[in-house]
């Protein structure tokens, strides 16, 4: 307060806060282990913040994924974020493992987080892509399994009900990747395939909770022989229709004046000899010859005769 002694007395109050951003506290005794815990089993995380004003903590898992909170009546709720500073898991299950962050928030720039990390120890379980395989001979195949197990396991391949362990070589090749923290993909390849290598093979994986296998029957594939012969392409081909030869008209009209010709000989020939009268018959037929050439030469004539080639074709 700020006071002036004067007639009257003259004063001003002023206030004034004191804010502290959050900080997360570490615990000396705080054990590593209590992010771990068997399937089924609880883990409790705790995250203590100091700040003025009172920080409030919030629990987010990481890449965005659900927090599954599990009731011993095996409900679930699948939340974003939980409010406080104690965040329990119940009956934890292998998904549930991954990071976890502890946001510490007051209003007072800037918020603080921690990560923890939850781990659930499991034996592991197999599957194999595929129990029966098959392959031609000559040729190489890959066998494929699943592994779902935490702590790391030992995995392998073996032959002959699991008495003979197979090793990286000329004949095998063994490949393991690491999907995620508890899923391993495992693959056997075998190559150049003769008759000795058909038969039962396991994936097997153990760790320190016990130990897991399963089979895959590999089996002859045969394939149809190959074909030597090569086929004869089939040609189609189509026949032109003859054109039909077609007389020209001078040609044609030269025929039918021969042919009109020989028929008024023979006529008179056979007048001459059947009757004797020449006369009138050579007459005849010398009017008949100049009624063929008035009609060859005239309009008429000429389309009676393309009429006549016509109907001769």
């Amino acid at each position: 307060m700020c006071q002036v002694n004067t007639d009257p007395m003259k004063s001003l109050s002023g206030h004034l806060d004191v804010v502290v951003p959050p900080d997360i506290l570490n615990h000396p005794d705080h054990n590593l282990e209590e992010g771990v815990s068997t399937e089924g089993g609880s883990i409790s995380l705790v995250c203590s913040a100091t700040g003025l004003p009172e920080p409030k903590v919030q629990w987010r898992r990481e890449a965005g994924k659900d927090i599954i909170l599990r009731a011993e009546s095996r409900e679930k709720q699948a939340l974003k974020s939980v409010e406080g500073e104690k965040l329990t898991l119940s009956n934890v299950h292998r998904t549930d493992m991954g990071g976890y962050n502890c946001i510490a928030s007051n209003g007072v720039p800037p918020s603080v987080s921690k990560r923890f990390d939850v781990y659930v120890n499991f034996p592991p379980t197999i599957k194999a892509v595929n129990q029966l395989v098959g392959a031609p001979l000559e040729r190489e195949v890959t066998l494929e399994c699943f592994v779902e197990v935490y702590p790391k396991p030992l995995n392998g391949w073996y032959r002959n009900e699991g008495n003979i362990k197979l090793h990286n070589g000329m004949k095998y090749n063994i490949s393991e990747v690491m999907i995620n923290l508890y899923t391993w993909h495992l693959n056997l390849t075998i190559r150049e395939l003769n008759k000795s290598d058909f038969g039962a093979y396991s994936c097997s994986s153990v760790n320190a909770l016990g130990k897991s296998e399963t089979r895959i029957r590999l089996q002859e594939l045969r394939l149809p022989p190959k074909s030597t012969t090569t086929a004869t392409p089939h040609l189609y081909t189509s026949t032109k229709p003859r054109r039909k030869q077609q007389l020209s008209y001078n040609k044609g009209l030269n025929e039918v004046v021969r042919a009109k010709e020989t028929h008024f000989s023979m006529q008179q020939e056979n007048d001459v000899i059947g009757s004797g009268s020449a006369n009138s018959d050579n007459v005849g037929a010398n009017v008949e010859s100049g009624t063929v050439n008035r009609i060859i030469n005239g309009a008429e004539g000429k389309l009676r005769i393309i009429k006549l080639l016509k109907y001769i074709l």
